[in-house]
């Protein structure tokens, strides 16, 4: 993309249009569906994550009042004239992981960066007004990844639907599914190799535009 430029991330972070969380791989994603990241950050809180749980509570809990206190912070920050044993942005400590254990939990937001270091502040000071904080019903939450993958791929199979879905969340995606094929949203197509694919059915039905069609 000739015109890429990273600021414009930073500044749509700034502007409160996006925000930093994990979705299948860190990514950036619309200030708009922040709710659909609550059930992601409260099973962090319960200690349900096998990756995000080893933050020490204590050097949580100064981290927060720092910034209550001060403001925006930097992993570097915490305390200067101790980096070995807390950690740098680029390596690991009991101090990055406070801070992711912190910010995947919900109590941090990344509000900026320099470069790849990360910039935190609390939750409430980067999130805009009037936004939606209500948790989404597990069929709501199933819907909205649903929705994500049809639009993102356009086409998919039930395995890269459910990628790391387990459980209720699975079964629920498996009854959205169903009613999608029924509403004649998307079309199921049998492949050669046995596989069923779910096809929007809109871009089934699109006709190429031949205008874009570049021959390499």
């Amino acid at each position: 993309m000739p015109d890429y430029d990273l600021s414009h991330l930073n500044s749509l972070v700034r502007e409160r249009q996006i925000f930093e969380y994990w979705y299948h791989a860190a990514s950036y994603l619309p200030m708009k569906d922040y709710r659909y990241a609550l059930p992601a950050m409260m099973s962090v809180r319960k200690g349900e994550s096998r990756y995000f749980n080893r933050g020490d509570q204590h050097l949580m809990n100064e981290i927060l009042a720092r910034v209550r206190a001060e403001g925006k912070i930097r992993l570097r920050d915490i305390d200067k004239k101790n980096k070995k044993s807390l950690g740098n942005w680029w390596n690991t400590g009991p101090g990055r992981r406070a801070f992711e254990q912190l910010y995947m939990q919900g109590d941090l937001m990344i509000c900026e960066r320099n470069g790849m270091e990360k910039v935190y502040d609390l939750t409430e000071r980067c999130l805009p007004e009037n936004i939606d904080l209500s948790l989404p019903t597990l069929y709501e939450y199933a819907q909205y990844l649903f929705n994500n993958t049809l639009r993102a791929h356009g086409a998919f199979t039930w395995k890269q639907l459910v990628h790391l879905k387990k459980n209720d969340l699975k079964e629920t995606m498996r009854v959205v599914l169903k009613e999608q094929i029924d509403a004649g949203v998307v079309s199921a197509i049998k492949l050669a190799d046995g596989q069923t694919l779910y096809v929007d059915v809109t871009a089934i039905e699109q006709q190429l535009d031949t205008d874009f069609i570049f021959l390499i």
